[in-house]
Parts: structure tokens; sequence; C-alpha cells
């Protein structure tokens, strides 16, 4: 209990600061809390419900593509169970909020006891599954108390733990959790120095199922560009750039730029119409995505990607990928390239993603300091057939290692849903 005390006394207060700080600093989040509070006052108004539902949190929209595979399959298997998403970050409620296989999705309100107490006992879930991370202390004690079923699936250890946070937070929240559904032995190994009460299991991303899902299904797919990929031209995708990438890229084109068959595909994390301006600057000779025209049958020299939501579908047509981050806060996702099999190169903070370090243990992922690194590499893929095409197998191998982790967890959910259905004051 005095952790409980701890939490909100000292660290409920130190939150809700911060809240109202990044309210005044931020639009999306005030609008993230005028919208929250509004579905309070609704879920209020709401009579219990005693339906078998399980309950999904998500941090934000990359960890809700962990959970998609498994609520669809679940949606399939048992349309009787209502399935209720909630997420922390606005882009992640705000581009899923009509995700048509939840039947409520909500803003996670915030962790006071009594937001929690009224959410939980409308809501009156029977499971609740947290996917990756983003546990909070008030949600999970009370889902405790209420002996409701708690699972963490897809866990990484937390990135910037050390010995305090370890033992008074993590150590303390896990051990309310039923089961922990880890992405490695890495990860399962760190869960286990805990010492914790609750099973740990160790399997793959369910994210893999998603990734495989989309490209077998874009590989029977038309060309969507419109853009014809001649036969020699080998195209090198920059994904998800940040400014230092882009730099490093303005580099690179230097010794390329004569090399007419290299082409370059350029998307921006943030394609906003600022960032848009500034690569064209930067790319005197490119062309905009969205303002080319229906001459154009080719791909141009550089194309600059205006458009989000795409990146996954664009990786069909490269031969290699850059993926953007790694020289700020982290390298951005890999799983998406690997699962077409495209050799993969990023900067040099890659600690932050499970599957970029896994990768470079194999030798599959490859980090680049500066531009005459990566232009050492895309040569090597270009003048060497054999280590080109056993780096694509490899690379695609190990996200097919993971198919089917889905139905395994899905398996799990049922089990827990049979258990609880079979309490006597169920």
């Amino acid at each position: 209990m005095l952790q409980f005390w701890i939490y909100n006394l000292i660290i409920i207060p130190f939150f809700k600061f911060v809240s109202i700080v990044m309210q005044m600093l931020n639009r999306k989040y005030r609008e993230r809390e005028r919208i929250s509070k509004v579905q309070i006052r609704q879920i209020k108004l709401i009579p219990k419900d005693y339906s078998t539902k399980v309950w999904f949190h998500a941090s934000s929209m990359g960890e809700f593509e962990q959970a998609k595979p498994i609520i669809e399959i679940l949606k399939r298997l048992r349309p009787d169970v209502k399935i209720i998403v909630t997420f922390y970050s606005p882009s992640g409620y705000l581009n899923q909020k009509n995700y048509p296989n939840a039947d409520e999705i909500y803003y996670l309100p915030f962790d006071s006891f009594i937001k929690v107490k009224l959410f939980v006992n409308k809501i009156n879930p029977s499971l609740i599954v947290f996917v990756r991370y983003d546990l909070w202390y008030n949600m999970v004690y009370y889902a405790y108390r209420k002996k409701i079923p708690l699972i963490l699936i897809c866990a990484t250890q937390p990135a910037n733990t050390n010995n305090f946070l370890d033992k008074f937070y993590f150590s303390k929240i896990y051990n309310f959790l039923t089961l922990i559904h880890t992405v490695g032995n890495y990860h399962t190994n760190y869960f286990k120095s805990l010492d914790l009460k609750c099973e740990i299991i160790e399997g793959y991303d369910t994210r893999y199922d998603r990734i495989i899902e989309i490209v077998e299904n874009q590989s029977k797919s038309t060309n969507f560009l419109n853009l014809i990929k001649k036969p020699d031209d080998f195209i090198l995708i920059a994904g998800s750039t940040w400014y230092e990438d882009e730099i490093l890229i303005s580099e690179f084109y230097h010794f390329i730029e004569k090399k007419d068959y290299i082409k370059l595909i350029i998307v921006p994390h943030e394609p906003t119409n600022e960032n848009i301006v500034r690569l064209k600057n930067q790319f005197p000779r490119s062309k905009i995505l969205s303002l080319i025209g229906s001459e154009y049958k080719e791909f141009p020299k550089i194309l600059i990607v205006d458009k989000i939501g795409i990146l996954l579908r664009l990786y069909s047509y490269a031969d290699a990928v850059y993926i953007g981050g790694g020289f700020g806060k982290g390298v951005h996702s890999v799983a998406e390239p690997a699962g077409y099999g495209l050799p993969i190169a990023v900067g040099i903070k890659y600690n932050n993603s499970p599957d970029a370090i896994k990768l470079n243990q194999l030798g599959l992922l490859y980090s680049v300091k500066n531009s005459i690194q990566l232009y050492d590499w895309v040569d090597k893929l270009i003048s060497d057939n054999i280590f080109y095409n056993e780096l694509c197998a490899k690379t695609k191998a190990y996200i097919y290692s993971g198919k089917g982790e889905s139905k395994k967890i899905v398996k799990i959910i049922e089990n827990f849903l049979k258990l609880k259905n079979s309490e006597p004051d169920s």
C-alpha cells in the first residue's frame, strides 16, 4: 500500500502538472483532454453492461498495429465478444477512432483513482490486454483488485530503466499482471530478473502477422503510383526521415547524382508544407508525389512523398531502404521493410528498437555514421548479386519466423475468458 499512497499523493499531482503544461503548449493535447472529459461524462450515463468484453490498451498507433491482428482473429472466432480500445496519444486515437473491429474506442482517462474506478466499473471488462507498455499504476491496481485478468503482450524492457524505477515502480506494477508475453530472450531475461509472481512466456511480435498480411496483399495489387520501374532501376527509399537524416541523404546524393539508374524516394516523418518545401530546395531535381502529372510514366531521380500512410505500400517498389531516426531519439520501425525482404540501413541510434538490435546481431541491418558508408553499402548491394539475394532472403525469413503468433495469443485470451466465465460470481 505504500506505493499506492506515494503514487497518489506525490506522483499523480506531478503528472497533473505536466498534463496542464502539455495542454498549454500543445493543441492536440488540449483537444485530447477536452474529448476525454466528454467521454467520461458520457460513460457515467451508460448502464452497466455484463456482456463479455476484452479491453485493449495501446499507447499510440504503432502499438495498436500489434493489437490489430489479434482483435481481427478474435472478432472472427468470437463475434459475441465486445472489443474496447483505449489510446493514450492523440495520434493513436485520431487515426484509429473509426477502426471497424472495435465496438467502443476512447482516450485512456487520466490515472486518478476516482476516474479509473469509474471507467473500469462502467466498461466492466472480462480481460484487459496491454500492448507492449504504457501501464498506469491506478488502472492496473484497481483492475487487479477487481480480479480482472491482466496480460501484457509484445512486452519489451522499458527504455532508460534504473534500479530505483525497476524496484519501486515497474516490479510492483508488473506483479499485478496475470501474464507477460515477451518478444525475445533479452526481454524475457529482464522480466525474470524482477522475480515476478506472474507467468512469463516468450514469443514473437504480433505485428509480424500484420506486416506479412500487408506484404502478401500488396504483391497482388496493382501499381498504385502509376509509375513504371525500369528493369535496371535501383530504388532506395529513405523512410520516416528527420532533418539529420535528410542532410545525410543530401550528401549521399552527390555520389549518385550521375548514376541515373539509382533513384531515391524520400518519405519525411512529418510531411508538413514547410518540410516539403525545404526538401524541394535541398533536391532541386526532385518531383513531389502529389504534383506529378499523368505525363510522368517512369520514376523520377528523386521522388518526395508528401502523403501519409503509404510508406508500407511504397516498400513494394524498393530495392533497399534507409530508415530515419537514427541520428535523433532513435530509429523508426524496421520490421515493415524487413517483411518485404529488403536490405536495411539505419543511423547510429537503433537500440530503441528490438527488431533493429536483433537484425544487426544477425548481420542483416547496417548502421551508418555518414554518407560515405551509406554509398559503399548501396554500391555493394548493386555490385554483389549473391550478397544482395542472400541478405534479402534472410531478412524476410526473420519476419516470417514469427508468423502465427497472433493466433497463439488469441488462444490465451479465449482460455482466460473461459476461466472468467466459469467463476461462480460471473
